[in-house]
């Protein structure tokens, strides 16, 4: 058992553009928000104005702005409020009445773009607190978030990393969108020049991936934090299942950059191996139309699933699969995976090859390689006695490595550090 370290209990106030279950930038948070109640310390929530909340009924929600769902509005709605994209003044009053009745000692900043905005760290920086921010993606690198082309292949020449965005712009790398392009690079540009990021205290990196692409960035390396993200220890409580029901499973988003459509060409070559996909997302139609045109009948479309029920899924599937396009910064399913002794068949991008071992807990394959993606699935399918061994090897190392003490440990010593300079 690694030393706590020992700290007054804090104030630290979370930050994020959604105080609801949405993505995985809310998961972590989430966690990380009970993890630090469980220690004694008090914590706080600033977000829009989304619903369903977190906690219901939440007192500080009267300080949340008003949330706008852009991809919902009418093409009036949208530019009525383009600027809010920019600079959200509303975001910004409000976290500074807010951060006045709270008082507290630290901020910890997870997702802002976009709805909340980065104008809402001035309200910070005149207070002088002290704050961290945790880059779920890559979005402070590259306008989209994901570093790749149109959504569609990876960018491995990192083109904008030298905050060049006239590649992203001619490549249309939001989606194959002009337009939606030139928003995300007028943002990203807005934001370099109002130095919304210069005066954060600290930044975390949850791979070392992410860790490595900060630095090529030109962020100062005393600034940037190496802290995985983790489970909580109620999920290693699962007990590892090395029986199936025989089918392979993929759990996330549904969106372009996932690689899902891939995965739907691999399960062509395969027609006697199933498949079923947990998730919902913007790219779910097309999906789905592509399955369809590929006649696929061993692919089911499971849509959103709880956590109890993804449990079962976990506990049934033969492998678990992550065939991404993008830069996966880490991937929370991976351990998921794990904790029930399954292996992975992922990309190997990003910061998943730290987590996923090739032949030690799972197997890994060039991004967008179809022939290569069908036969590590054929592999695991015919090959029992490897899906145990990679199994196996997976559980011992998200155990090791990826609990909560580990990660409390490492985000309290930064937090510490911070206060007391």
């Amino acid at each position: 058992m690694l030393e706590r370290v020992k700290i007054r209990f804090m104030k630290v106030l979370f930050v994020n553009n959604f105080f609801t279950s949405y993505g995985g930038a809310e998961i972590i948070m989430s966690k990380e928000a009970e993890m630090l109640k469980r220690n004694g310390h008090e914590v706080f929530f600033f977000a829009t104005d989304k619903k369903p909340y977190l906690v219901e009924a939440y007192e500080y929600a009267k300080y949340f702005p008003k949330n706008i769902d852009y991809r919902a509005a009418s093409r009036f709605e949208q530019l009525v409020n383009i600027f809010k994209i920019f600079t959200n003044s509303e975001a910004a009053n409000n976290l500074d009445k807010m951060l006045s009745d709270v008082n507290p000692d630290l901020i910890h900043i997870h997702n802002v773009y976009y709805h909340l905005t980065a104008s809402v760290l001035k309200a910070i920086y005149n207070r002088k607190i002290p704050v961290v921010m945790t880059l779920h993606d890559t979005r402070i690198f590259c306008p989209s978030g994901t570093i790749s082309r149109r959504s569609e292949s990876y960018c491995k020449d990192g083109l904008c990393l030298d905050e060049n965005l006239l590649h992203y712009l001619i490549n249309k790398c939001k989606s194959g969108n002009l337009s939606e392009s030139v928003v995300r690079t007028a943002e990203s540009l807005f934001n370099k020049a109002m130095g919304f990021y210069n005066n954060i205290n600290a930044f975390i990196t949850p791979s070392k991936a992410l860790y490595d692409l900060a630095v090529e960035s030109g962020i100062k390396k005393n600034k940037i934090n190496h802290i995985n993200n983790f489970l909580s220890d109620s999920f290693f409580a699962n007990e590892a299942v090395y029986d199936d029901k025989g089918y392979f499973l993929y759990v996330g988003r549904l969106a372009k950059e996932k690689g899902v459509d891939h995965l739907l060409e691999a399960m062509a070559k395969l027609p006697d191996v199933k498949l079923k996909i947990a998730g919902t997302g913007s790219y779910e139609e097309e999906l789905k139309n592509r399955a369809k045109n590929l006649r696929l009948t061993n692919v089911e479309f499971l849509g959103h699933k709880e956590e109890n029920e993804l449990v079962e899924l976990y506990k049934g599937c033969i492998a678990t699969i992550l065939p991404s396009n993008c830069f996966e910064v880490f991937g929370l399913t991976l351990l998921e995976s794990f904790t029930f002794g399954k292996p992975v068949i992922a990309s190997r991008i990003g910061g998943i090859p730290e987590i996923v071992e090739d032949g030690i807990c799972g197997i890994t394959i060039n991004p967008g390689d179809v022939s290569h993606l069908a036969s590590s699935i054929r592999k695991l399918n015919d090959d029992k006695q490897l899906v145990y061994k990679l199994g196996f090897n997976g559980k011992q190392k998200a155990e090791k490595l990826y609990n909560e003490e580990h990660h409390y440990i490492k985000l309290i010593e930064l937090y510490k550090s911070l206060i007391i300079t």
